[in-house]
């Protein structure tokens, strides 16, 4: 599924992200650098479409925060209900 230069849509890299991300990390933070070793288009296109990594995530619904990082806006409630 090599890709021309004038044939890689938004779209298509988004879709990429997509398989990448669901084939091979299924809810763990997906890096630029591991995405690049599965995927079948280049930097260039992510770049070009999105200017960065964390910016063409976003347009995939990707979230790129770690889970140990990641907060519960639900238990954040909680916690704060607790404390009163």
């Amino acid at each position: 599924m090599l890709k021309t230069r004038n044939s890689v849509t938004q779209t298509a890299v988004i879709k990429e992200i997509k398989r990448v991300y669901l084939k091979h990390f299924k809810g763990d933070v997906m890096t630029a650098k591991f995405f690049f070793v599965y995927s079948t288009i280049s930097y260039y296109w992510v770049i070009k479409h999105f200017g960065t990594w964390h910016n063409a995530l976003s347009k995939a619904n990707i979230n790129h925060t770690p889970k140990h990082l990641r907060v519960d806006e639900k238990e954040i409630v909680e916690e704060l209900k607790i404390k009163r």
